[in-house]
């Protein structure tokens, strides 16, 4: 590589630098175990819970090896199908898990989608007073109350409501979530609560397993074109200029960079799964001078070389080819692995050259992903977009 392919490729080793180093994200080691549910509900927990089957006490890991799956039950009115608790090393409960469900309700997941402000209020205050009163009838109180709060979680709308009750056993307060998901026939609340005192240990712990909920029966692309819908005529998010658009799974942040040769710029959003994150990009980064129809071609492909020797892999490994963007023009994709601060990653994405620039749409994730959380994080590929405004 001769010092003049240096200068006009260096650009993209800043890119790469910044690209990963703009987001660290740390995810804990310990042993997962993924509990299968009625209804295709999942969720990860940490395999020292102990579950409470048949008036016994069993070891989450025991009760995943023995081949127990959930999933199939039938279930009748406000059947708990799943309950665990987590033990202190005093053998005291410290935290307490259970999956309740609802096959009466009517309400889907467009209702959750379509509710209102003055909805979630109601629904608070109706929970407020339901809670209230069967506290009192086992003779405990409601310490605190935070309220409800609509929220998605893989693509999933549910509403959180949090409080503190009275410990049942033993001095102290528990901190309770309800996870309420809205899907017809298969309507659950996850419920959630730990210790305050044990809080710096449950707090995260439980945050875990509340983010890694997934529900299969439910259709993620059907929520991406409902939300399309509500948010305007594409749903996408579109640049400044409006040139580029893609569906990002939160807005964006645009980061510029700058070298002695050309000055670029990247919208970059990331997004955390229970068991590893991903990094969404499209970098823009003008032509270099002397770069023309007849080299671009050969341009793109040592740009895409630099880059995946910046990652510390070999060029060869990384599976690049070409093929139609959609139009007349073609694209450089890519694939390949790397290490980001000792955890496995896969890059993805494509090259191509637009107007007076050349672009990078890419996803980075960590290779921990679930098979259908990868497949979410590549469809972000495949939204990008080019606007032709009419003249």
């Amino acid at each position: 590589m001769d010092m003049k392919c240096r200068s006009l490729w260096a650009p993209l080793l800043l890119l790469a630098m910044f690209f990963f180093g703009s987001v660290r994200v740390a995810w804990a080691t310990e042993n997962m175990a993924t509990v299968s549910l009625p209804k295709g509900v999942s969720i990860q927990m940490q395999e020292k819970w102990v579950v409470l089957s048949g008036g016994q006490r069993i070891k989450l890991d025991e009760f995943v090896k023995s081949g127990l799956n959930l999933s199939g039950i039938r279930h009748a009115r406000s059947k708990l199908p799943f309950a665990a608790n987590y033990l202190n090393d005093r053998s005291r409960t410290v935290g307490i898990l259970n999956v309740r469900y609802y096959p009466q309700l009517d309400l889907s997941q467009q209702d959750a989608r379509s509710a209102t402000n003055h909805d979630v209020l109601a629904l608070d205050a109706a929970l407020k007073e339901n809670i209230a009163k069967e506290m009192k009838a086992f003779g405990m109180s409601v310490t605190s109350w935070t309220g409800t709060k609509k929220k998605e979680i893989n693509g999933i709308t549910v509403f959180v409501t949090e409080y503190s009750r009275a410990s049942a056993n033993g001095p102290g307060n528990f901190r309770v979530r309800l996870i309420r998901v809205f899907a017809g026939d298969g309507s659950f609340t996850l419920t959630v609560s730990y210790l305050d005192r044990a809080a710096k240990l449950m707090r995260p712990m439980t945050n875990r397993i509340v983010d890694s909920l997934e529900v299969s029966d439910i259709s993620v692309s059907e929520n991406l074109e409902d939300k399309s819908r509500s948010t305007g005529a594409s749903g996408l998010w579109s640049s400044e200029s409006g040139r580029y658009a893609a569906m990002f799974p939160s807005p964006p942040k645009r980061v510029g960079a700058a070298t002695g040769v050309v000055e670029g710029y990247s919208y970059q959003s990331a997004k955390r799964f229970n068991n590893g994150g991903a990094l969404y990009a499209i970098t823009i980064i003008p032509l270099p001078e002397g770069i023309n129809d007849a080299n671009s071609k050969m341009f793109v492909e040592k740009s895409n070389d630099a880059f995946v020797q910046a990652m510390g892999q070999n060029p060869g490994d990384a599976k690049a080819s070409w093929r139609g963007f959609g139009d007349s023009r073609e694209r450089l994709d890519y694939d390949f692995r790397f290490l980001f601060s000792g955890v496995p990653f896969k890059g993805r994405g494509f090259w191509l050259v637009d107007r007076e620039n050349y672009i990078r749409v890419s996803v980075s994730f960590s290779e921990s992903l679930s098979s259908k959380n990868k497949d979410r994080v590549l469809s972000f590929l495949d939204s990008f977009v080019l606007v032709t405004k009419p003249d």
